[in-house]
């Protein structure tokens, strides 16, 4: 399902929205913005990478850093990752605690060396408060060379990581819930 922003040309989204400027040559400000009307977001990750390089794939496993992202909204394990990938340029997190209906925070992400044009691709992921493993983030990533000219807006999307069961009981979000029996697997 579509969740998540606005690409100066599309529609209005429900979960986040992110905007992206060029800013002092191969620094990126990355604002984003959560649309809902009542569920919050963890405080996303930032990722610049080369062209090929995918966060996750949609029909895949999830990695347990996109699945801890996904359930916990803790990304140490992804960051961890990503740090051992060569694909991977930068990353960078946002600062401070969850993004309520409605707020905006800013992530300043700066690319060494081979940042600009078609060469970098960026994506974000964060997790979607009040499920048990529902995140957003770009199934594509964006080329940051449509950036490198003033800013541009995106549409993030809602996805389930497949790493815990998709029961609806409202019991399964407190301390001893998140069952795992019947996970689906996949993204």
């Amino acid at each position: 399902a579509a969740d998540g922003a606005e690409i100066n040309q599309s529609a209005e989204s429900e979960s986040a929205s992110s905007e992206i400027r060029s800013a002092r040559g191969r620094s990126y400000r990355v604002t984003v913005q959560n649309v809902t009307a009542g569920n919050g977001l963890s405080p996303p990750l930032v990722v610049v990478s080369s062209p090929h390089f995918r966060l996750f794939d949609v029909g895949l496993p999830a990695s347990a850093g996109v699945s801890k992202v996904a359930e916990q909204g803790a990304t140490d394990v992804l960051e961890a990752e990503l740090a051992q990938n060569d694909e991977v340029r930068a990353t960078a997190k946002a600062e401070g605690g969850p993004i309520g209906p409605g707020q905006t925070r800013v992530i300043e992400v700066v690319v060494n060396g081979g940042g600009r044009g078609s060469e970098a691709h960026l994506n974000l992921i964060a997790m979607i408060g009040r499920s048990n493993d529902s995140f957003v983030a770009r199934a594509q990533s964006i080329d940051l060379s449509q950036v490198d000219r003033g800013a541009i807006t995106v549409a993030l999307t809602n996805f389930d990581a497949g790493s815990e069961a998709n029961s609806g009981n409202v019991e399964d979000f407190g301390p001893g819930g998140h069952p795992v029996d019947g996970a689906e697997g996949i993204v």
